[in-house]
């Protein structure tokens, strides 16, 4: 019950889930960003491969112009490839021979200068290929390459020539053009950084679709395991709320205000308290006793363990069990108490039932004692006595201690005789018995007393059944000893009323007076053997009665108000005699 309610700080999913889920996406999305990457660099190589081939294109359907509209010499195609390089992004522009002898630069100085290494080897084919190449200070150069045809790709076209390195002589005739090839370098650098800055935002785009997949992964285990947490949360609180509700053991809370703020049934059925009244004040509500009890818990932090408290609960006294534990905030402070309330009233009956079995047992081996060495005795005192009554007739004075010694004998051998009975119940032998009948008979062997004090006997014959199973012989004891009772308490005058009921289980005999009635100390112990408020009383009368009814199977109940009278109802059941 004391459990203080501490923060823990968990995953909303399990500590597997993130290092899986990471294994599974991240190939995934590095795979994917790669292949934008790859696609993205085919892309680049493909626009400027198709750039520089148009170049190539241009230059050579330029120089074929030049050569059939005028006289073309080297220095017009000098001239050419250092205008058509000054473009930007165009680095060099070269025609090589055979030999890999520089023919024509849009750098003159380099004019007559082998080619470096790195270029590609000489090219016969027709088709432009490529190649990256890269300066010693580290810019990457695009180098894009083919067979230099000026006269286009007809193996023999009649066209006017000048020649590029000849006498500067026209000459008209149909030749094969020179074995020339020509490079374009295209300069990276945009490029480069265009593709770079892609790559970056392909990298950042894919690291956020990344973490974007991992947090739509881990948001489902987030909602899987709330919904499974929901479900056991309902499950937790319908359990609760059922145990809470079903238990047989009260229960309330209070906090520290001193506001009762719930209760379950069995609380409710205990203290006499509906639900509907909450939240009230537990001075309000509850017996002052255990709201005394609670005065002397608050605030504190200890669970308190079971006390037994005697309670009068709707005007009867009850045993009550009553524990407590503190309840505790999100904060860890005490909000208030829980209040387990057990009602101990039967089992603290049953203690008493052993007490007095126990005290049975005792008085039956009493009894037995007794029995054996009293009544033997009482027998040979009361033939003295008979002897000297008869012996000494004629002295009245030894005639009365004699009468007296034999009536006091009998006294005894008849609180033995009851001791015994008492001890020693004979086992019933019930029958069909009319009821009517039987009454009559108990109240004319009691009929002296009652008109010899001014007692009215008032009896209810139409509430009477015809007949009831009972051990007339035995019942007739019990209702002459409760008859005395009542005509005892009612004194010099009263009413004594009678009444019987049946039904198919029980039978219910009901015999009230207008006496004095018996105190509330002393209702509980009116069945313990030799216990007694009379002066004469051998205190076994009720217990012969109530050992004689509970022979039968049945209970007797007795309800009494001091001045007022006391009602005694003898429940026996009726099986099938």
């Amino acid at each position: 019950m004391n459990i203080r309610k501490k923060k823990a700080r968990t995953l909303p999913v399990p500590p597997w889930a993130i290092p899986s889920v990471i294994i599974l996406l991240f190939p995934l999305f590095a795979g994917l960003t790669y292949q934008h990457i790859k696609i993205q660099t085919s892309s680049t190589g493909r626009l400027l491969f198709e750039k520089g081939t148009a170049l190539i294109r241009s230059f050579e359907a330029g120089t074929k112009t030049g050569m059939i509209l005028r006289q073309w010499g080297k220095t017009h195609l000098q001239n050419l490839i250092t205008e058509t390089a000054k473009q930007r992004d165009i680095l060099y522009i070269l025609v090589a021979d055979e030999s890999s002898t520089i023919v024509a630069h849009n750098n003159p100085a380099y004019v007559g200068k082998k080619l470096g290494e790195g270029f590609p080897p000489w090219e016969k084919s027709l088709d432009a290929k490529w190649q990256i190449n890269q300066t010693p200070e580290g810019k990457k150069i695009f180098t894009v390459y083919k067979k230099f045809l000026p006269g286009g790709q007809e193996g023999n076209q009649q066209i006017i020539i000048n020649s590029l390195f000849g006498t500067g002589q026209t000459i008209k005739a149909k030749i094969t053009p020179p074995e020339l090839n020509i490079f374009v370098g295209l300069d990276m650098t945009d490029v480069e950084t265009a593709r770079l800055s892609d790559e970056r935002q392909l990298l950042f785009t894919g690291g956020v679709l990344l973490l974007i997949g991992i947090s739509g992964v881990l948001l489902m285990f987030m909602i899987y395991n709330n919904r499974q947490t929901k479900a056991s949360l309902t499950k937790i609180k319908a359990f609760s709320e059922n145990l809470v509700e079903n238990m047989p053991v009260g229960l309330l809370t209070i906090d520290v205000s001193g506001m009762v703020t719930a209760m379950n049934p069995s609380a409710g059925s205990i203290l006499n308290i509906e639900n509907s009244l909450l939240p009230e004040h537990r001075s309000a509500l509850l017996p002052e006793e255990i709201s005394a009890f609670i005065d002397n818990i608050e605030n504190n932090e200890k669970v308190h363990p079971a006390t037994l408290l005697e309670c009068k609960v709707g005007g009867v006294s009850m045993f009550l069990d009553v524990s407590a534990a503190p309840l505790y905030n999100n904060s860890g402070e005490i909000s208030g108490h829980i209040i387990l309330i057990k009602d101990m009233t039967e089992l603290r009956h049953l203690q008493n039932e052993v007490v007095r079995s126990q005290k049975l047992a005792t008085v039956g081996k009493l009894a037995a004692g007794v029995a054996h060495e009293i009544r033997n005795p009482l027998s040979s005192i009361k033939g003295f006595a008979t002897y000297f009554k008869e012996r000494y007739k004629e002295r009245p004075e030894d005639q009365e201690i004699a009468s007296i010694m034999i009536q006091e004998t009998d006294r005894l051998n008849r609180v033995v005789s009851q001791l015994l009975e008492f001890a020693r119940p004979a086992k019933p032998a019930p029958r069909e018995t009319d009821l009517k009948n039987f009454i009559s008979e108990t109240i004319f062997i009691l009929e002296g007393q009652p008109k010899a004090k001014s007692i009215e006997i008032v009896v209810d014959h139409e509430s009477f059944p015809e007949t009831a199973c009972l051990d007339s012989d035995m019942m007739r004891q019990v209702l002459l000893n409760l008859y005395l009772n009542s005509v005892e308490a009612m004194g010099e005058s009263g009413v004594l009323s009678i009444k019987a009921s049946r039904d198919e289980s029980r039978l219910v005999i009901t015999i009230t007076d207008n006496g004095c009635g018996i105190k509330d100390e002393d209702l509980g112990q009116i069945f313990d053997p030799y216990f007694t408020t009379k002066s004469t009383g051998t205190g076994l009368g009720l217990a012969i009665t109530n050992s004689i009814v509970e022979s039968h199977g049945g209970e007797i109940k007795i309800s009494s108000s001091p001045g007022y009278g006391t009602e005694v109802s003898i429940i026996l059941p009726q099986p099938s005699c």
